[in-house]
């Protein structure tokens, strides 16, 4: 008789995916991070949300590093205070959870651990980082969110987008950016993996809880980054003081 091993994050994921098997199996997880969330929720509420969290996503090939540091340039000249961060990263704990995520010590991690960790190191930025400057007044301008694992790990990996989702409402409260920019560089030429997570990019224009913008590159960053402040102002307005801010980097 010959038995075909399972990986068990692979069954955890499957049921998680499906409705019928939600509740019983992060039931767990639910109970761990229901303090958690509450606080984080409470704080914007108790002190107001007066900054904005403005992320980029797309694949590596889009620069996001050097936008995302143009638009918070450009945002500080115009008057307001900007945290530029990124994820894996953006705090502390996050930075060190960055580290076992990027294989440095010669760990490889299945697709349901690694979306754990983004989850754990993502938890930690908000509380330490995003929260409490957009309590303050302060925007944030940020290398990637949620969406990341969304494409990299729900279509990548094949984890399937409700399963990234729901454990992002549950260990954050479904906390998300007020806009989200998805660049796109032009046909990917990889086939498997790499076609399946720009499809995944791309599928956060259409995703209800994502609302993201599809904004396609420039040949010139600078171009780019210039659309993108468009975008800001656009959708959300720049309300701030007059005369330049200095950027704090949180990455």
């Amino acid at each position: 008789m010959s038995m075909t091993s399972r990986n068990p994050d692979e069954a955890w994921f499957d049921s998680l995916g499906r409705e019928d098997g939600l509740n019983e199996d992060i039931e767990g997880i639910r109970q761990f991070y229901s303090n958690v969330v509450t606080d984080l929720t409470g704080m914007l509420k108790s002190e107001g949300r007066t900054g904005k969290f403005v992320v980029l996503e797309g694949m590596e090939e889009c620069g996001k590093a050097v936008l995302t540091g143009l638009v918070a340039e450009t945002l500080c000249e115009r008057g307001l205070e900007v945290i530029l961060s990124r994820e894996p990263g953006g705090a502390p704990g996050a930075d060190a959870i960055r580290q076992l995520l990027s294989g440095a010590k010669g760990w490889e991690w299945g697709p349901a651990t690694e979306l754990l960790l983004h989850a754990a190191q993502r938890l930690d930025h908000l509380q330490n980082t995003i929260i409490p400057a957009l309590a303050e007044g302060v925007w944030v301008v940020c290398d990637s969110f949620v969406g990341y694992s969304i494409a990299h790990l729900g279509h990548g990996q094949g984890l399937g987008r409700d399963a990234v989702f729901r454990l992002h409402q549950q260990t954050t409260g479904g906390f998300m950016p007020d806009l989200t920019v998805v660049l796109t560089a032009g046909k990917v030429r990889e086939a498997g993996y790499f076609v399946r997570v720009a499809e995944g990019y791309l599928s956060l224009v259409e995703d209800s809880d994502v609302a993201a913008v599809l904004l396609p590159l420039s040949s010139k960053p600078r171009e780019t980054a210039d659309r993108i402040v468009a975008l800001i102002d656009k959708h959300l307005g720049v309300d701030g003081p007059v005369g330049p801010q200095a950027i704090k980097r949180d990455c």
